[in-house]
């Protein structure tokens, strides 16, 4: 059996041969000592989707080491999804679609999962900022289909109307980034025809400070499993990979699988093995494989360790096992969240969680709470930074 390298809490290391370049020196070093940007990306289910886990991660992180920017961002808005940092929305003829709903093969099923598209005469969607901006130069970059060319007109509070074009890339996906003049509130990216049956179709934007910091990606989408991620178009991930190069990705699924009743963990432990491969053909972060919390099916009211505990789902443990055996067999980190529910006295799993004050889980004991998940946040962060080395205040 390969042992870890190093643990720290619940997050072991299994000689993940990019974490001491691109995770631990970076994050041991003072702020002031900081030059570039630090980017994590989180990819996973509802766990990310609702970005209360991550969100809080990305509040810390940038308080101590400096704000980056917002990151990642769906191509408009999704029913039931969230960001912390801004709300999204769809006006005129904007429409965003699920990309797993394309057909298998299609090429319109990028990084990211979500499809944003201007109808006929255009459309756009909006960006409103929680904390309003104050002016600064951001990078923006846009993820655009292969189409015919097309206009984007870029609004904001801070300045006129950006035209930019968006060059005919009739077979690829390709990433482009333009840097503008960011303040108040809102921000609109309006989609022109830039030729006869030109149409703009969007995998997502992206939002960065030209300063060094913190940037969190949360990419997650409610309901998936690790097939959505490896059904993503090729083409667009490596142009994500390759324009916003990140240090850290922390792949999160698993809680979907756990409820399969016909799991099969040897075609299980092949998937994760391909994803972790096929991340590591682009890119040179380090990567965590995350584990489902443990969850409990069956609605217990009561605390008693014999009757009213509730039972995991039947492929929870078998879940957990085989992503323990990809990051010993693919040399990756593994943070374990059921060893951390059990270490906050989760002896019931999350419907312990449940009956805390405040509550740290929801009463279908699958889904965390925002108390929950910021604690959950706390958990994460604590052992990366003490398995980097990081002991500065």
């Amino acid at each position: 059996m390969v042992r870890p390298v190093s643990v720290a809490g619940a997050l072991s290391d299994f000689g993940d041969p990019h974490f001491h370049s691109a995770v631990a020196r970076p994050l041991a070093l003072p702020p002031q000592q900081w030059d570039s940007i630090f980017r994590w990306m989180q990819i996973g289910d509802s766990h990310t989707a609702g970005d209360y886990l991550s969100g809080e991660i990305r509040r810390r992180l940038q308080a101590r080491y400096g704000d980056a920017g917002i990151g990642w961002l769906t191509p408009g808005y999704v029913l039931n999804q969230r960001s912390e940092s801004v709300k999204l929305s769809n006006q005129n003829n904007w429409s965003v679609q699920r990309a797993s709903q394309q057909k298998p093969g299609n090429t319109l099923r990028p990084f990211g999962g979500f499809l944003g598209s201007a109808g006929d005469g255009g459309g756009a969607m909006r960006i409103s900022f929680k904390n309003p901006q104050a002016l600064h130069l951001m990078r923006l970059s846009v993820l655009q289909a292969p189409s015919r060319s097309a206009v984007l007109q870029i609004s904001n509070d801070a300045a006129t109307d950006t035209l930019v074009a968006l060059s005919a890339n009739h077979d690829s996906w390709q990433m482009n980034s333009l840097l503008l003049d960011v303040a108040g509130e809102q921000l609109w990216l309006k989609a022109l025809p830039g030729e006869p049956d030109g149409r703009t179709t969007l995998g997502g934007v992206a939002l960065e400070r030209l300063a060094p910091g913190v940037v969190l990606d949360a990419v997650g989408i409610n309901g998936a499993q690790i097939d959505e991620f490896l059904g993503w178009n090729e083409q667009a991930l490596d142009a994500e990979l390759t324009a916003r190069p990140p240090n850290l990705v922390v792949l999160a699924f698993g809680t979907n699988e756990a409820m399969v009743t016909d799991f099969d963990p040897a075609l299980y432990t092949e998937k994760v093995t391909h994803a972790v491969r096929r991340l590591r053909q682009s890119s040179s972060a380090a990567i965590i494989l995350m584990s489902p919390p443990d969850i409990r099916q069956g609605r217990p009211k009561q605390r008693s360790r014999t009757v009213s505990c509730g039972q995991p789902p039947s492929s929870l443990a078998l879940v957990n096992a085989a992503l323990m055996r990809v990051a010993r067999q693919e040399k990756t980190l593994f943070w374990d969240w059921g060893k951390w529910v059990r270490a906050q006295g989760g002896y019931c799993g999350t419907v312990s969680l449940a009956h805390r004050e405040p509550p740290l889980a929801q009463p279908d004991f699958i889904h965390l709470t925002q108390d929950g998940y910021r604690a959950t946040a706390v958990g994460l962060l604590d052992d990366l930074l003490k398995l980097s080395g990081a002991t500065h205040p």
